[in-house]
């Protein structure tokens, strides 16, 4: 039972859930609702079955001929060393933040499965969701599902996903199986989950998908990983294990950024990073 709750203590720090007293869902959605609105985006529903997918529009987003879209990281997955939360919805939403920052008409932000919904909308989730099965092949449909809502109702052409910390792996996931991606770029990502899970040494995530297992498909993909030489979440190691995996003609290009760990300070240099680069 000991080395069932050290393991946890392990999985909790790596899934960024932070132990201190975190607000109600509410008030996580509220202040995320604020500052969209603050930028004058809005919160929509893209998807509700079989699990609800939320996502934040900027004003321009339609009519564009490249959506670039930000997808959030795992968010609130642990209320405690040894117990999900019941709704993940993040308490700082990073990803949220970049694209506020992005500038450009075409950005739009992706939350993940059942995060940003209230109870009522809920029902249909379950804690694997976020927890043992959130890279899996259900949450990755889902998620494609809503990209394709998106496309669909902006009539973009061009897509380039730009994932935080999981939404990173989810951001690959989606891009092995499409061809209307041009270019992933990721933030303090987790790109290798098997990699990931033995450095922080706590069992495998039963049930979920593996980016670094889709080399062959992403070989030609445009790729930019920036990650952080003090993250000891997901650590610089992690996104080089990931890019080992792929010859060496197409390997995709890992920046570490000195200073910055898995939060600070990519949104302050988000305007700067995400132009500084092709």
């Amino acid at each position: 039972m000991r080395l069932f709750h050290v393991c946890n203590q392990l999985l909790v720090i790596a899934l960024l859930s932070a132990c201190t007293a975190p607000a109600s869902v509410m008030q996580r959605m509220s202040s995320a609702d604020l500052l969209a609105e603050a930028h004058g985006w809005q919160r929509v529903s893209l998807v509700n079955e079989p699990l609800p997918v939320v996502a934040y529009l900027n004003p321009g987003w339609r009519r564009v001929s490249q959506l670039a879209v930000y997808i959030e990281g795992d968010g609130f997955a642990w209320a405690s060393s040894d117990t999900p939360s019941d709704n993940p919805t993040p308490n700082r939403p990073i990803a949220l933040m970049l694209a506020l920052r992005d500038g450009m008409n075409g950005a739009v932000y992706l939350a993940r499965p059942c995060q940003f919904v209230a109870a009522i909308e809920a029902t249909r989730c379950d804690v694997a969701h976020w927890t043992r099965e959130r890279f899996s092949g259900e949450i990755v449909a889902v998620m494609q599902q809503a990209l394709d809502e998106l496309k669909r109702l902006g009539a973009a052409q061009d897509i380039h996903l730009i994932g935080y910390s999981g939404g990173a792996a989810i951001a690959l996931l989606m891009a092995a199986q499409r061809t209307d991606v041009s270019k992933v770029t990721t933030v303090a990502g987790n790109l290798d989950i098997e990699a990931w899970t033995r450095h922080h040494r706590v069992s495998p995530l039963q049930g979920s998908l593996n980016p670094a297992d889709f080399s062959s498909r992403l070989g030609t993909l445009n790729q930019l990983h920036f990650v952080g030489s003090k993250d000891r979440i997901v650590p610089p190691g992690i996104a080089q294990s990931y890019a080992a995996r792929f010859p060496h003609a197409q390997r995709p290009r890992v920046i570490v950024i000195d200073g910055f760990d898995h939060e600070c300070c990519w949104v302050e240099r988000w305007p700067q990073l995400s132009t500084s680069a092709p």
